[in-house]
């Protein structure tokens, strides 16, 4: 049976029973159930809510509790309401429903330190329970933790850390109109940095998740350090936190790579600005002590996650990620990745770690470049076009790695360009390539799943992309899309489909559609993409191998083949590269269509490529001529 109820916040939740008896008691399957039993001893006979099953009962408050948890993750860093937390509203109502959530103690696990009364309510309602602990001192002040709070709840004897689940700490940055007024709260920081210090000092053997982003930038207060994480650790051993699986290290939280919380077998590592590694070679020694990694982070964009003063990843770098650090590429194995998530500046350090880094191909792959926060000016084109041919090269390596037929593992790619502009008037350019895999149903067909295998977007300072565009069309084919009949030439702003990502689609490849949408600047490039010739000035050697698109049969363009107005000088010129384009394959017999669509074609261009290639060219308006 479905039940719905009205949450305090107003919004409908959708619940399940667990049993299918309205009639039936608790469930003896269930340990929760059972210990909510005695619900029934508190409340009188009349009550309405003494006719619930209690399994039912039970289902509502752990729908409660679901649903306010992550609003009480993030409290104190965006506003919240008191009624968006039902279980300290809910004992309010009434006293049978002030009894009924004493017997649910999930509701009473989330320690937020707010007020030293309902911190120690909280600590003694969740009873032996293990706890999530969430330190967040944000700019919110009514819903922002204390340290005070926080120090007396050690004091009491409620075994705070020993009974901690997970760990959360957030300071965040001071607004500017605090920082530079005449009295900053510095005593604050202060005592907040304190707490940070013991979270970092004390053990916890039942943490399984330790969440610490200190974004507060402590070379804005005077004769003030960051908290030092290796002296924290300096009497410490991962055996002080043996349950500890999942570590997110956020900004100010710096880290030594042979500091105890890389030395545990974690399953998930989340890094993000902040200094981590003196060397590359470094970085691959922590990978290496982690092959029960499954998820995998790390945020560069401002490229500060490795200390270096020159490009770690070029010439000695590489030799002393070889022998000094006696890694051989692709020696460092990671079987259990299930997620890969990578934010840079520069599409180098992707490149690198796919070179030394194994995982397997069924791994999601995020790849995020974000233009430098230093950059002001247009990138280079040069410069974009070599980042962007780096991290094909990179792309084809990893999807057919251990086998030439496993590209066909995926079943839909589709890239788009954006162009927008950011908070600093610079106009950024984006490619985005998402990838699709299909799964098996129990109904043995296919359906596509909506979050992609790959999602690799790349912005670039840049208002002129087209070259870079034309470049990129001809690296997607050896991924998705060689096999197709039909190659459509069109260009479209969106996509309806909200699992695709938004811009202008410049390719668009389904495994099981014969036919292939590319956006009409690839015709640039015709003597690479739909030839038999070799592509000019090739990226790597594989690609001279490429026979692009060998099994062609028609070619339907909705943009007039690009060619401009006959009566233009550019005009003859334009004619002869898609003249020498495709003659090789009309010849040969095996493109036997060649569709102009009206809405961009030139007539008298029409008339001269029907002169060159033959009858194979239509025009839609021939078509329409020859129609009764």
């Amino acid at each position: 049976m479905q039940v719905k109820s009205s949450g305090t916040s107003g919004d409908t939740v959708t619940g399940y029973r667990t049993s299918t008896d309205s009639d039936s008691g608790p469930s003896k399957d269930n340990p929760h159930i059972l210990a909510a039993a005695p619900a029934s001893d508190h409340l009188r006979p009349a009550s309405p809510i003494r006719h619930l099953p209690q399994e039912l009962l039970l289902a509502i408050f752990s729908i409660l509790a679901i649903e306010a948890r992550p609003l009480l993750e993030c409290a104190g860093q965006k506003p919240i309401c008191l009624c968006d937390i039902p279980w300290i509203v809910l004992p309010s109502v009434c006293s049978w429903w002030r009894k009924s959530s004493d017997l649910c103690p999930d509701l009473w696990t989330v320690i937020n330190f707010w007020t030293s009364e309902t911190t120690a309510k909280l600590l003694r309602k969740s009873g032996s329970r293990p706890i999530d602990l969430i330190f967040v001192s944000g700019h919110h002040a009514q819903f922002s933790s204390q340290a005070a709070v926080f120090n007396r709840a050690l004091k009491k004897k409620f075994k705070v850390f020993q009974r901690a689940r997970s760990i959360k700490f957030v300071l965040e940055d001071m607004p500017d109109e605090e920082r530079y007024s005449e009295s900053p709260d510095w005593s604050k920081v202060i005592a907040c940095s304190r707490v940070l210090t013991t979270i970092l000092s004390t053990p916890a053997p039942q943490a399984l998740s330790l969440y610490l982003a200190n974004t507060f930038d402590f070379e804005e207060m005077p004769h003030r350090a960051a908290p030092s994480v290796a002296s924290c650790h300096a009497y410490m051993y991962p055996t002080d936190y043996p349950q500890l699986r999942q570590l997110y290290l956020d900004s100010w939280i710096t880290v030594a790579p042979d500091d105890l919380f890389l030395r545990i077998c974690l399953t998930s590592l989340t890094l993000a600005h902040g200094v981590y590694f003196e060397k590359f070679g470094e970085f691959l020694d922590v990978l290496a002590r982690m092959p029960t990694l499954v998820n995998f982070s790390m945020d560069n964009c401002d490229d500060d996650i490795f200390d270096r003063f020159e490009e770690p990843f070029e010439g000695d770098n590489m030799a002393e990620g070889l022998h000094g650090h006696r890694h051989d590429p692709g020696s460092v194995e990671l079987p259990n990745l299930e997620l890969f998530e990578l934010t840079m500046c520069y599409t180098d350090l992707a490149i690198d770690i796919m070179h030394w880094v194994t995982m397997p191909r069924t791994v999601r792959l995020i790849l995020k470049r974000a233009p430098f926060m230093g950059v002001k000016a247009a990138e280079d084109p040069a410069d974009i076009q070599v980042e962007a041919e780096g991290i094909f090269d990179m792309l084809e390596t990893h999807f057919s790695l251990h086998d030439l037929d496993s590209v066909h593992e995926l079943k839909e790619l589709i890239a788009t360009t954006e162009m927008t502009t950011d908070e600093r008037e610079r106009t950024i350019s984006t490619f985005r390539i998402c990838a699709y895999n299909l799964r098996q149903s129990h109904s043995d067909e296919c359906a596509t799943e909506h979050t992609p295998q790959l999602d690799m977007s790349l912005s670039f300072c840049a208002d002129d992309f087209d070259s870079a565009i034309a470049d990129v069309l001809f690296r997607l084919p050896p991924l998705l899309g060689n096999d197709a009949t039909h190659l459509r030439l069109s260009s479209s702003e969106t996509t309806s489909n909200p699992s695709h990502p938004s811009g202008q689609i410049i390719y668009h490849a389904k495994a099981r559609d014969e036919t292939l949408t590319m956006h009409p600047l690839g015709l640039t490039h015709l003597s690479s993409v739909v030839s038999d010739s070799e592509p000019p000035s090739p990226s790597s050697e594989s690609e001279q191998d490429i026979d692009f698109f060998p099994n062609l049969v028609a070619l339907d363009d909705y943009h007039g083949l690009e060619l401009p107005p006959s009566t233009l000088p550019t005009f003859e010129e334009r004619l002869n590269v898609v003249v020498d384009s495709l003659r090789p394959r009309v010849e040969a017999g095996t493109l036997r269509e060649v569709n102009v669509h009206d809405g961009y074609a030139d007539e008298a261009g029409v008339e001269e490529l029907k002169k060159r290639l033959g009858d194979v060219v239509k025009w839609e308006w021939d078509v329409r001529a020859l129609s009764p």
